[in-house]
Protein backbone atom coordinates (compact mmCIF):
# COMPACT_ATOMS: atom_id res chain seq x y z
CA UNK A 1 0.00 0.00 0.00
CA UNK A 2 1.42 3.39 -1.02
CA UNK A 3 0.24 7.03 -0.88
CA UNK A 4 -2.05 7.55 -3.84
CA UNK A 5 -4.89 9.57 -5.35
CA UNK A 6 -7.44 8.60 -2.66
CA UNK A 7 -5.00 8.82 0.23
CA UNK A 8 -3.49 5.46 -0.66
CA UNK A 9 -3.44 2.92 -3.46
CA UNK A 10 -2.86 -0.80 -3.79
CA UNK A 11 0.21 -1.11 -6.02
CA UNK A 12 0.12 -4.89 -6.35
CA UNK A 13 -1.12 -8.05 -4.70
CA UNK A 14 0.57 -11.41 -5.04
CA UNK A 15 -2.77 -13.07 -4.26
CA UNK A 16 -6.28 -11.76 -3.92
CA UNK A 17 -6.94 -10.57 -0.38
CA UNK A 18 -9.84 -12.28 1.37
CA UNK A 19 -11.75 -10.12 1.95
CA UNK A 20 -10.22 -7.76 -0.63
CA UNK A 21 -11.23 -4.49 0.98
CA UNK A 22 -9.87 -1.67 3.13
CA UNK A 23 -11.89 0.49 5.50
CA UNK A 24 -10.94 4.16 5.97
CA UNK A 25 -12.87 6.37 8.40
CA UNK A 26 -15.74 3.92 8.37
CA UNK A 27 -15.99 3.81 4.57
CA UNK A 28 -15.08 0.75 2.58
CA UNK A 29 -12.85 0.69 -0.49
CA UNK A 30 -12.92 -2.52 -2.53
CA UNK A 31 -9.68 -3.56 -4.25
CA UNK A 32 -9.15 -5.79 -7.26
CA UNK A 33 -6.22 -8.14 -7.83
CA UNK A 34 -3.94 -5.41 -9.17
CA UNK A 35 -3.50 -1.67 -8.91
CA UNK A 36 -7.11 -0.53 -9.01
CA UNK A 37 -9.78 0.60 -6.56
CA UNK A 38 -13.30 1.92 -6.27
CA UNK A 39 -13.36 5.23 -4.44
CA UNK A 40 -16.48 5.48 -2.21
CA UNK A 41 -18.78 8.48 -1.97
CA UNK A 42 -17.33 11.27 0.14
CA UNK A 43 -13.80 10.84 -1.22
CA UNK A 44 -12.28 12.62 -4.20
CA UNK A 45 -8.95 12.75 -6.01
CA UNK A 46 -6.73 15.62 -4.90
CA UNK A 47 -3.44 16.88 -6.26
CA UNK A 48 -1.38 15.12 -8.89
CA UNK A 49 -2.37 11.57 -9.68
CA UNK A 50 0.57 9.31 -10.43
CA UNK A 51 -0.38 6.75 -13.07
CA UNK A 52 2.85 4.82 -12.63
CA UNK A 53 6.44 5.23 -11.61
CA UNK A 54 8.84 6.24 -14.37
CA UNK A 55 10.77 2.98 -14.10
CA UNK A 56 9.69 -0.54 -13.13
CA UNK A 57 12.51 -0.63 -10.58
CA UNK A 58 12.62 1.91 -7.75
CA UNK A 59 15.48 2.83 -5.46
CA UNK A 60 17.39 3.07 -3.31
CA UNK A 61 20.68 2.35 -5.06
CA UNK A 62 21.21 -1.26 -4.02
CA UNK A 63 17.64 -2.20 -4.97
CA UNK A 64 18.18 -0.87 -8.50
CA UNK A 65 21.30 -3.02 -8.88
CA UNK A 66 19.22 -6.19 -8.85
CA UNK A 67 18.04 -5.83 -12.45
CA UNK A 68 20.46 -7.57 -14.87
CA UNK A 69 23.33 -5.13 -14.45
CA UNK A 70 25.98 -4.21 -16.99
CA UNK A 71 29.11 -2.44 -15.70
CA UNK A 72 30.28 0.18 -18.21
CA UNK A 73 33.64 1.90 -17.88
CA UNK A 74 34.63 5.06 -19.70
CA UNK A 75 37.37 5.37 -22.30
CA UNK A 76 37.57 9.15 -22.85
CA UNK A 77 39.67 10.12 -19.83
CA UNK A 78 43.36 10.33 -19.14
CA UNK A 79 45.29 7.06 -19.10
CA UNK A 80 45.09 7.07 -15.30
CA UNK A 81 41.33 7.74 -15.29
CA UNK A 82 40.68 5.06 -17.91
CA UNK A 83 42.74 2.55 -15.95
CA UNK A 84 40.82 3.34 -12.77
CA UNK A 85 37.38 2.99 -14.39
CA UNK A 86 38.28 -0.39 -15.87
CA UNK A 87 39.80 -1.62 -12.61
CA UNK A 88 36.80 -0.45 -10.54
CA UNK A 89 34.30 -2.11 -12.88
CA UNK A 90 36.27 -5.37 -12.77
CA UNK A 91 36.61 -5.18 -9.00
CA UNK A 92 32.87 -4.65 -8.50
CA UNK A 93 32.08 -7.51 -10.89
CA UNK A 94 34.39 -9.84 -8.97
CA UNK A 95 32.84 -8.72 -5.68
CA UNK A 96 29.38 -9.57 -7.01
CA UNK A 97 30.68 -12.90 -8.32
CA UNK A 98 32.27 -13.83 -5.00
CA UNK A 99 29.49 -12.61 -2.68
CA UNK A 100 26.42 -13.24 -4.81
CA UNK A 101 27.58 -16.01 -7.17
CA UNK A 102 26.39 -13.81 -10.03
CA UNK A 103 27.93 -12.83 -13.34
CA UNK A 104 27.99 -9.25 -14.63
CA UNK A 105 29.13 -8.08 -18.04
CA UNK A 106 31.94 -5.50 -18.00
CA UNK A 107 31.95 -3.42 -21.17
CA UNK A 108 33.62 -0.28 -22.50
CA UNK A 109 31.38 2.70 -23.23
CA UNK A 110 32.13 2.18 -26.94
CA UNK A 111 30.72 -1.37 -26.85
CA UNK A 112 27.71 -1.04 -24.55
CA UNK A 113 25.15 1.03 -26.47
CA UNK A 114 22.82 -1.96 -26.74
CA UNK A 115 23.24 -3.11 -23.13
CA UNK A 116 19.92 -4.04 -21.49
CA UNK A 117 18.86 -3.93 -17.86
CA UNK A 118 20.43 -1.56 -15.34
CA UNK A 119 23.48 0.29 -16.57
CA UNK A 120 26.18 0.97 -13.99
CA UNK A 121 28.40 3.76 -15.32
CA UNK A 122 31.85 4.66 -14.00
CA UNK A 123 33.60 8.03 -14.25
CA UNK A 124 31.77 11.26 -15.06
CA UNK A 125 30.07 13.01 -17.96
CA UNK A 126 33.39 14.10 -19.51
CA UNK A 127 35.08 10.70 -19.63
CA UNK A 128 32.27 8.15 -20.04
CA UNK A 129 30.59 8.42 -23.44
CA UNK A 130 27.34 6.82 -22.23
CA UNK A 131 26.91 9.18 -19.26
CA UNK A 132 23.42 10.57 -19.81
CA UNK A 133 22.74 14.28 -20.20
CA UNK A 134 19.49 13.58 -18.34
CA UNK A 135 21.29 12.73 -15.11
CA UNK A 136 19.81 14.91 -12.34
CA UNK A 137 23.23 15.20 -10.71
CA UNK A 138 25.73 16.80 -13.06
CA UNK A 139 29.16 15.30 -12.47
CA UNK A 140 31.74 17.03 -14.62
CA UNK A 141 35.50 17.40 -14.48
CA UNK A 142 36.16 19.67 -11.50
CA UNK A 143 32.56 20.32 -10.42
CA UNK A 144 29.32 18.67 -9.33
CA UNK A 145 25.86 20.26 -9.43
CA UNK A 146 22.52 19.18 -8.02
CA UNK A 147 19.51 21.48 -8.28
CA UNK A 148 20.76 24.80 -6.86
CA UNK A 149 23.61 23.16 -4.93
CA UNK A 150 27.15 22.70 -6.16
CA UNK A 151 30.53 21.40 -5.04
CA UNK A 152 33.92 22.06 -6.59
CA UNK A 153 37.25 20.34 -6.36
CA UNK A 154 37.62 16.64 -5.63
CA UNK A 155 34.16 15.14 -5.07
CA UNK A 156 32.92 11.56 -5.24
CA UNK A 157 29.35 10.44 -5.84
CA UNK A 158 27.07 7.48 -6.31
CA UNK A 159 23.46 7.81 -7.43
CA UNK A 160 20.78 6.21 -9.54
CA UNK A 161 18.06 7.70 -11.73
CA UNK A 162 15.57 6.69 -14.40
CA UNK A 163 16.51 7.56 -17.97
CA UNK A 164 13.74 6.91 -20.52
CA UNK A 165 12.47 3.93 -18.54
CA UNK A 166 15.95 2.50 -17.90
CA UNK A 167 17.54 2.45 -14.47
CA UNK A 168 21.05 3.93 -14.43
CA UNK A 169 23.57 3.87 -11.57
CA UNK A 170 26.49 6.34 -11.70
CA UNK A 171 29.66 5.76 -9.70
CA UNK A 172 32.49 8.24 -10.00
CA UNK A 173 33.63 11.74 -9.25
CA UNK A 174 34.89 15.05 -10.51
CA UNK A 175 38.52 13.90 -10.76
CA UNK A 176 40.68 10.88 -10.04
CA UNK A 177 40.80 11.58 -6.29
CA UNK A 178 37.02 11.89 -6.16
CA UNK A 179 36.54 8.69 -8.12
CA UNK A 180 38.94 6.78 -5.90
CA UNK A 181 36.90 7.78 -2.85
CA UNK A 182 34.17 5.39 -4.06
CA UNK A 183 36.49 2.39 -3.78
CA UNK A 184 35.62 1.70 -0.15
CA UNK A 185 31.85 1.83 -0.59
CA UNK A 186 30.53 -1.68 0.18
CA UNK A 187 28.00 -2.11 -2.62
CA UNK A 188 27.35 -5.81 -2.18
CA UNK A 189 27.55 -6.20 1.59
CA UNK A 190 24.34 -7.01 3.42
CA UNK A 191 23.28 -4.55 6.10
CA UNK A 192 24.83 -1.56 4.31
CA UNK A 193 22.28 0.80 2.80
CA UNK A 194 22.42 3.94 0.68
CA UNK A 195 19.71 6.44 -0.26
CA UNK A 196 19.04 7.32 -3.91
CA UNK A 197 22.13 9.52 -4.09
CA UNK A 198 25.18 10.44 -2.01
CA UNK A 199 27.86 13.08 -2.62
CA UNK A 200 31.03 13.14 -0.54
CA UNK A 201 34.61 14.36 -0.23
CA UNK A 202 37.61 12.02 -0.50
CA UNK A 203 38.10 12.59 3.23
CA UNK A 204 34.95 10.54 3.89
CA UNK A 205 37.22 7.50 4.18
CA UNK A 206 38.84 8.99 7.31
CA UNK A 207 36.09 11.33 8.56
CA UNK A 208 33.00 9.20 8.06
CA UNK A 209 29.77 11.22 8.07
CA UNK A 210 31.71 14.49 8.32
CA UNK A 211 32.97 13.88 4.81
CA UNK A 212 29.47 13.59 3.33
CA UNK A 213 28.39 16.68 1.38
CA UNK A 214 24.81 15.68 0.60
CA UNK A 215 22.40 12.78 0.33
CA UNK A 216 18.75 12.28 -0.53
CA UNK A 217 15.91 10.51 -2.29
CA UNK A 218 13.91 11.06 -5.46
CA UNK A 219 10.18 11.64 -5.28
CA UNK A 220 7.89 8.89 -6.66
CA UNK A 221 7.84 10.61 -10.07
CA UNK A 222 11.67 10.73 -10.11
CA UNK A 223 11.89 14.47 -9.40
CA UNK A 224 14.08 15.85 -6.57
CA UNK A 225 12.70 14.78 -3.21
CA UNK A 226 13.93 15.06 0.36
CA UNK A 227 17.65 15.69 0.77
CA UNK A 228 20.26 17.26 3.01
CA UNK A 229 23.32 19.28 1.95
CA UNK A 230 26.14 20.63 4.09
Amino acid sequence: ISPGPAGFEILAQEKRMIPSRVTVSGKEITCENVASMRVPAGYRVQGKQLQSFSTPVRGPIKEVMRDRMTFIFGTAGTPEENAWMLAKARYDAEQFWYRGNGGVKVLADTDAKSATGTRVLYGNSAINKLWSKNAPIKVESGSLKYSEKSANGSVGSIFWFSDKGRSVVCIGGTDLAGMKSTERLPLFVSGVGYPDWVVFKPSVVAEGYQGVIGAGYWSPDSNPGEFVWR
